[in-house]
This record gives C-alpha cells, structure tokens and sequence, in this order.
C-alpha cells in the first residue's frame, strides 16, 4: 500500500434476516479495515452475505448492527442527499445485476456518468476511448447491449463504473452468469485492472482463483441461524 488512507471502515458489522421459526444472522460481528490502493477479496459461498455487504457499501441495504465508515463518513448518520453525492465521487459499482440502458450504445453507456459530472467533451472523448481500448472493445463501440455477447457486456459495465477514476472500485461477483471460456478469459483481465485502476479494489467471489488474483482475501463464515424465542400463553 501506498499510504495508509481508510476507505472503508466496517466495526462489528451483523445483519438479520427473520424467518418463520429462526433468525438468520450474516457477518457474525465482521470487524474490516480496506486501506487505500488495496486489491482486496471477499471470499465465501453463496449465501454468506457477499452481495448484501456491497448493498451495505452502497447504501441500499441498512445493517441490523454495527458501524460501516466510508472514506471517514458514518454511513448510518448522513442522510440520503451525502450519501448520494458521496457514492458518486468515491465509488463505481459493478452489481451482479445488469444495468445497462439497454437503448444506448457502448460508448452512451459509459459516457453517462461523464455527463452527470458536466465532464468537456473532448475529456470524455479521451477517456473513453482509453477504456474501450483497454478493454478489447473499442470495435463494438456503437453496438446496443443485446448486440454484445454476456462477456463483453460486463467489460462495459465495468469501464463506465471506471470512466471517473472513482477512488473505491466494486465488482460483486464479477464472473456470474458467465460461461466457463468467458469466466478463464475474465481472470487475466481482472488481474489486469489493479494496473488500469492503481487505486482500491474490492472483488466479492466465491471463485478461489479470482480471490487469489487479489493481495489480501476475506473469509465470509457461513451465516448462523438462531431459533426464536415464542413466548407462551399462560392462562390464570
């Protein structure tokens, strides 16, 4: 690590889910520091709450307990308007879902959030371009999302949450939904992005060779389930 700059700063962290007979609890008081300039990976089976600790990251899930600190900002105090202007600078997601506009070509895709910063023409010109040609597209610059293949829609989805530099990158499960070639032919090019993005990356798999792409990796233990408590009614 370059220096010792806090991007993420999770204390004690649990969230629970209620079930008709049992409480489910993820992160079993999960204490997790990410430094800046890391390439972090949060390792564990489906189920042990990789993709709801992104949701937590992003503001879109609250947890039941615990303290989450993004880039020193409590996350459970700011309100909705901080919160948004601070995801927006600090960080680019890749969620497990598609997002892309389905009605824009490549280049509109990634170009978006440019627009949303009033970025000049001529510098998203520049960067994306850049983007397109680190990651093999460029040619499929002007098709629509349904015209690329689920690989290359990835890469897309990856550059436009790099297109601003973001200090923090996410990708939650990167390789899903991908066929087994597309998934080995993924794994270089994920490495490749700690040389593209030279700042934090934080990867959620449960793919052990794209956790070991990573300089440190994060164990999810499985979440623990607790029976609930009924209370009896006693007649007098």
């Amino acid at each position: 690590m370059k220096d010792s700059t806090i991007c993420i700063d999770i204390k004690n962290l649990n969230k629970e889910y209620e079930c008709s007979d049992f409480k489910l609890n993820l992160f079993n008081d999960l204490n997790l520091c990410i430094h800046e300039n890391e390439f972090l990976s949060i390792l564990g089976d489906g189920g042990t709450g990789k993709t709801t600790l992104v949701n937590i990251i992003a503001g879109l899930e609250q947890p039941s307990k615990g303290s989450v600190f993004l880039f020193d900002r409590d996350l459970l105090k700011i309100d909705e308007n901080e919160f948004t202007k601070l995801r927006f600078d600090k960080i680019g997601i890749v969620f497990q879902t598609p997002s892309l506009i389905s009605n824009l070509t490549v280049f509109e895709n990634i170009k978006l959030p440019m627009i949303l910063r009033n970025r000049s023409e001529s510098e998203q010109i520049s960067r994306i371009e850049e983007l397109l040609d680190f990651f093999g597209i460029s040619k499929k610059s002007t098709f629509l999302p349904n015209e690329l293949s689920l690989g290359e829609r990835k890469k897309v989805e990856i550059a436009r949450a790099l297109v601003l530099d973001p200090p923090l990158l996410i990708l939650d499960e990167p390789m899903a939904n991908l066929d087994s070639p597309t998934r080995n032919a993924f794994i270089p090019f994920i490495r490749g992005l700690k040389y593209l993005h030279d700042r934090t990356v934080m990867i959620t798999t449960n793919n052990l060779k794209v956790a070991k792409i990573a300089n440190r990796e994060i164990y999810l233990e499985r979440p623990k389930l607790m029976p609930k408590i009924r209370e009896k009614n006693l007649k007098g």
